[in-house]
């Protein structure tokens, strides 16, 4: 009657490591499922976020690009202007010139 309550026991305690290890393996490839999902959830959030990023950058920067080229433009522009306004009194000073000098 002893052996066959400690051949009772221990098959008891064996059953139940089985099936707590059984169970705990199941849980714990859910949790690992569910952490996978999580970090891919996280990588494309992370990805949107450094596009959206890239891209108020690009604009910022043509931003820039288009400033500095209207502000060349319009020193062009005065350059032109101030070399047309004086032309008159350089071909004047160079008639001038040429008639002292030939």
């Amino acid at each position: 009657m002893v052996v066959t309550n400690i051949v009772i026991a221990l098959v008891s305690l064996i059953l139940g490591a089985v099936i707590c290890f059984l169970g705990f393996r199941y849980h714990s490839k859910g949790i690992l499922k569910k952490a996978e999902e999580d970090a891919e959830l996280i990588k494309k959030n992370k990805i949107i976020e450094a596009k959206e990023k890239f891209i108020a950058l690009k604009l910022e920067h043509e931003n820039q690009v288009r400033q500095a080229e209207q502000k060349l433009h319009q020193q062009e522009k005065s350059q032109i202007l101030n070399y047309c306004q004086e032309k008159p009194r350089l071909v004047k000073l160079e008639q001038v010139l040429k008639q002292i000098y030939m």
